[in-house]
């Protein structure tokens, strides 16, 4: 009897020993990395719909990144390589693009869009234009505020609607450029798209020579008259297939995805109490733009801004005040960056409001993680392989004589890395 509960227990032992031994994807040092470990990493079910040789790829890559992960900072530094932020960029980056994608995907276009969309395409508008910049507009702009900008477009509507100038006399006295004097500063005949999506929805649902009331876009205010409209007819015409027009509205053709993600932004101003100081956002770029090498065609890079005194207090996110050092150091969050350059009022102000934006939208994700289901070990996946990258390029960089197999094989050897798969 004892004979044979001590077959049934090695048995039993043997079994389990060999079922651990299975769950071992591979040691380092001695030291397990169970399969658990790795699910943790990778989606289960992907991991395990992977070729053996993919899996087995995958797990070296675990490995390899789990031995950078715990070596001394010093050491990577030594080969620039920043773990915690490289992770950190990868992840902020990877939430932006899931979340612009899910706004994107919220975008409603309904069967009255289309037929306006159609319509407006087969019509030509001729129209007239006195533009009023400011110093964030985009081109170029007059030195003065988004107020001020709109109290003189305001002025400029008020007395052509009164009668007191026509719209010629209003050309001579406001024209902000030379050559518009000249030529009348007539915009001319407009297709639709050319102009920002609410100058568009205005100018094309406007009846002839009606006067509109100052609108908003980039460039600055736009005072406009609708001098004529007219519909193509015959071979002029533009056939309209409504499903593919509404696939390019949806990829953001005529500015409609544009609107979407604006609403999404001041949805989230709403939500977190955002609030901007234009007065010190003014005050801050008249600093910036004495900036050596600002007013160049390439600019300066975002991290110049730190020559600015970074205690300027620019808004606020609820109670928290939020200065422009916090703005750059921002930054760091999003690879985005890198390549960003400052060289006019209007890039500094898009600067701004594209750093608060993506911060807000890492915000709003944390407090929505249910809607994006599978994105935590996604972004997990997606830092072992890029830190695994990352590493064997910098390594390559230091000595050219190597290839990345060598590289790699040194690594798993001193580390003694024995893999399952």
């Amino acid at each position: 009897m004892k004979y044979n509960q001590y077959i049934i227990i090695s048995v039993c032992y043997l079994l389990f020993s060999c079922s651990g031994f299975k769950d071992v994807a591979a040691t380092i040092q001695g030291e397990n990395i169970y399969l658990s470990e790795i699910y943790q990493n990778i989606d289960r079910a992907a991991f395990n719909a992977l070729t053996p040789e993919k899996k087995r790829a995958f797990v070296r890559r675990y490995a390899v990144y789990k031995i950078l992960t715990t070596k001394p900072k010093r050491e990577l530094e030594e080969i620039r390589l920043f773990i915690e932020d490289e992770k950190n960029r990868l992840k902020h980056d990877f939430i932006v693009q899931k979340v612009e994608k899910y706004i994107a995907n919220n975008l409603t276009v309904t069967d009255s869009v289309l037929d306006f969309v159609e319509n407006a395409i087969n019509t030509d508008i001729y129209v007239e234009a006195i533009t009023v910049t400011y110093k964030f507009s985009l081109g170029k702009a007059f030195d003065r505020t988004k107020e001020e900008a709109y109290k003189r477009a305001k002025i400029i509507y008020n007395r052509l609607f009164s009668g007191d100038l026509s719209y010629r006399e209003a050309l001579s006295i406001y024209s902000e450029s030379s050559p518009s004097k000249i030529k009348g500063n007539e915009m001319g005949q407009l297709s639709f798209g050319l102009m920002p999506k609410n100058f568009n929805d205005v100018v094309w649902t406007s009846p002839e020579g009606k006067l509109q009331a100052p609108l908003e876009t980039p460039i600055g205010f736009h005072v406009v008259i609708v001098e004529v409209r007219i519909p193509k007819t015959g071979k002029n015409k533009t056939k309209i297939d409504q499903v593919e027009l509404k696939k390019e509205l949806m990829k953001g053709k005529y500015g409609y995805q544009e609107e979407n993600f604006s609403n999404f932004f001041e949805s989230l101003y709403q939500i977190y109490n955002v609030s901007l100081n234009q007065v010190e956002l003014y005050k801050t770029w008249d600093s910036v733009r004495e900036i050596e090498g600002v007013n160049s065609i390439s600019g300066i890079p975002v991290t110049t801004l730190k020559e600015i005194n970074p205690n300027i207090v620019l808004g606020k996110i609820g109670t928290k005040e939020i200065t422009l050092g916090w703005f750059v150091n921002r930054t760091n969050d999003f690879s985005f960056y890198e390549n960003v350059s400052i060289n006019s009022g209007f890039s500094f102000n898009k600067f701004i409001s594209d750093v608060l934006a993506r911060h807000l939208i890492v915000r709003w994700y944390n407090d929505n993680k249910k809607l994006f289901p599978g994105v935590e070990i996604a972004i997990k996946q997606k830092s072992v392989n890029k830190i695994y990258s990352l590493y064997l390029d910098k390594k390559l960089e230091q000595n050219t004589d190597l290839t990345k197999e060598i590289i790699l094989n040194r690594l798993l050897m001193n580390n003694n890395v024995q893999i399952n798969y």
